[in-house]
């Protein structure tokens, strides 16, 4: 978190002692960030003590693999928490995931966690913007999404290189964000990825089989 001149880096702690640090900072009056995991796929981000008219960013880094089907990988980006299943046991606990009408008073639910609703004639007052970049490692054949309205950029000195955009006309953060490339082609692909840091050197063989496999007995 960067708060004005100042970075606060995280670090991973078992949830109820970082609890007890963010809560102990904030009566404390220090400025203070915590993200807390309510599910796998669920979390939440809290800070304290930002001083008035100060620029807030907030960096999140993580790391997960993309599915590959039919020839080609998938990459969803989350912009929306829907309502989740709540075992019973969670509900009556308070530790579930509560859904309340925007405008509803917080903790209504009776759940720790709470999502607001949109009418449909309502819409969110914030838009989202969203760049990716793809280093496919062999040469993209094709790049589409199905959730939003992109604009692609390929790179002209590489065939395996590519950036998407969400087009201004659709960054209403209203669905998850889905960007599929695909690489099958019409012959086998190879590829070998390299990476150097400070615990030695690493390499990823990518191989990919042609789109269509009607040849093979």
């Amino acid at each position: 978190m960067t708060v004005g001149s100042r970075t606060i880096r995280g670090v991973i702690r078992e949830r109820e002692e970082a609890e007890k640090i963010y809560e102990n900072a904030r009566r404390r009056g220090y400025v203070a960030s915590i993200m807390t995991q309510d599910r796998p796929n669920i979390f939440t981000q809290a800070v304290a003590n930002i001083e008035p008219g100060k620029e807030i960013d907030i960096d999140i880094n993580y790391y997960h693999c993309l599915p590959y089907r039919d020839g080609a990988f998938e990459f969803t980006f989350p912009m929306v928490v829907g309502p989740r299943f709540n075992p019973p046991a969670t509900t009556m606990a308070g530790t579930g995931v509560g859904v309340i009408a925007y405008g509803n008073q917080p903790g209504a639910s009776g759940q720790q966690v709470e999502l607001s609703y949109l009418r449909p004639s309502q819409r969110s007052g914030s838009e989202i913007s969203m760049s990716v970049d793809i280093n496919a490692g062999v040469s993209i054949e094709s790049l589409e999404s199905p959730s939003h309205a992109i604009t692609v950029e390929h790179d002209k000195a590489s065939p395996t290189l590519a950036r998407v955009k969400i087009a201004q006309s659709d960054t209403i953060p209203n669905k998850d964000f889905v960007l599929r490339y695909r690489v099958a082609g019409s012959a086998t692909k190879s590829a070998m990825m390299v990476q150097q840091d400070k615990g030695g050197g690493f390499f990823s063989m990518l191989l990919v089989p042609p789109s269509d496999l009607s040849y093979i007995e």
